[in-house]
């Protein structure tokens, strides 16, 4: 049981689905581009939430596993003509909605969210980046580089992103 749902408002006060109004589609159907704009009531940059479906998440130690639901929210970048993903929430209830909520009014009041427009890019570009220097190696070794190396490098660079000032040992 999955949906989305073609937003037309988002009540600032919503703690849970119920909060956020439009016309439900079905993931993954072929929409013609004019149906994006159903009525009036919605906004010139389509927003869209999606129910992505439940994971399971492990417990740890006495703690059982538990099941999570995905809420997508994307925006449809009409000049590109593609979907892309503003925010994304998990959670085994209503949690969900209230994380959402703020993203989805400003992404309704048309320009308050920013997307990077070149960010897959730039994920590209490294990923290619990566492939092309991991090629000479030997399997083990690409690994290695992959789940130690490149993990910590990459750990450490969150962190320091997350504290503005600190510096890496490089």
């Amino acid at each position: 049981m999955i949906f989305a749902k073609l937003l037309s408002r988002v009540d600032p006060n919503a703690t849970t689905g119920a909060g956020f109004d439009g016309v439900v589609v079905r993931p993954g159907a072929t929409v013609e581009l004019a149906s994006l704009w159903p009525s009036v009531e919605f906004p010139k940059t389509p927003i869209l939430l999606e129910y992505a479906g439940r994971i399971r998440v492990r417990g740890c130690g006495r703690e059982r596993d538990t099941l999570e639901s995905v809420y997508i929210l994307w925006r449809f970048n009409v000049e590109l003509l593609r979907w892309e993903e503003i925010a994304r929430s998990q959670s085994a209830a209503w949690e969900w909605a209230i994380d959402l909520r703020p993203v989805a009014v400003r992404a309704l009041n048309e320009n308050a969210v920013e997307v990077l427009p070149c960010l897959d890019t730039i994920a590209g570009a490294i990923a290619e980046f990566i492939e092309l220097q991991l090629r000479p190696l030997e399997a083990a070794d690409r690994r290695q580089v992959l789940v130690s190396i490149l993990h910590d490098r990459c750990a450490g660079e969150l962190v320091a992103q997350m504290q503005p000032g600190a510096k890496l040992l490089r």
